[in-house]
């Protein structure tokens, strides 16, 4: 459950919009990258979060993915007697403070992804 806005310990998260071209032109729809006109606008933003809202995302997002995985070791297991070693995510914290999965094709080197690496536990 979450604190008062005002007592609970917040966490800044920097967002950012997809950048968009302008141009100088009226009505312009050039597509040249190198139009000394064009100029990309990316729209940066900063927001506070509660850490305590990040925390209970982060955990339900962990039990959901946790679900799967366990569901796809078992899977795994059972059809080819190979196991599951090692699980690696990358995850987007949005200005919201919600936790999402990045999926493919949507470069996550350049989006500042926290990567999360699961790795199976050694029998001690």
């Amino acid at each position: 459950m979450e604190q008062n806005n005002e007592t609970s310990p917040k966490i800044w998260i920097v967002t950012a919009e997809p950048a968009q071209t302008v141009t100088g032109d009226k009505g312009s729809n050039s597509s040249n990258p190198w139009n000394p006109k064009a100029t990309a606008i990316k729209a940066v933003n900063s927001v506070q979060v509660s850490v305590e809202k990040l925390e209970d995302n982060m955990s339900e997002f962990l039990a959901l993915v946790g679900g799967i995985f366990k569901q796809a070791a078992q899977e795994a297991e059972n059809r080819s007697g190979m196991h599951l070693d090692e699980v690696e995510l990358s995850v987007e914290i949005t200005g919201d403070g919600d936790v999402k999965l990045m999926g493919t094709g949507i470069g996550v080197e350049a989006k500042g992804a926290i990567t999360l690496k699961f790795k199976r536990a050694e029998n001690s």
